[in-house]
Formats: structure tokens, sequence, C-alpha cells
């Protein structure tokens, strides 16, 4: 179940921290979006302290910045 707060839309432009990968990555932001047939949002993010650009679902990602956008 999702929580009971106000529930966020991530956008590019967000800065995001990731809640299944090492803290170490630190913050990121999000590049593009991409939905699959069935529905499911995937991000794509260009992490700071990394060369890594990676695609995660939305339950994956936390947003810490929202872009002003």
């Amino acid at each position: 179940p999702r929580s009971q707060g106000p529930e966020v839309r991530m956008k590019v432009g967000d800065l995001v921290i990731s809640k299944v990968d090492d803290p170490s990555m630190g913050t990121g932001i999000i590049l593009d979006t991409r939905e699959t047939e069935d529905g499911i949002l995937y991000f794509e993010v260009q992490w700071f302290d990394e060369m890594d650009v990676i695609w995660y679902d939305e339950l994956e990602l936390e947003v810490v910045s929202e872009s002003k956008q």
C-alpha cells in the first residue's frame, strides 16, 4: 500500500535520492520519463556523485527537491 500523504508526481528536473541503491550515490536529477504499455512509469536519473545514468520505477525514488517547471 502507498503512503497516506499527498502524492508527489515526479517529473523531469526533480532532485531525487534512491531508496534501493547505496546512499553514497547521493542526489540525482531526473532527465527523462517513460511509461510502459502496462502503465508503469520509469525515470532516467543522472547521479551527481557518479557517472551512472540509471532507470528507476517511481517506488525506487524519493523526491528531495521539486523542479519549478
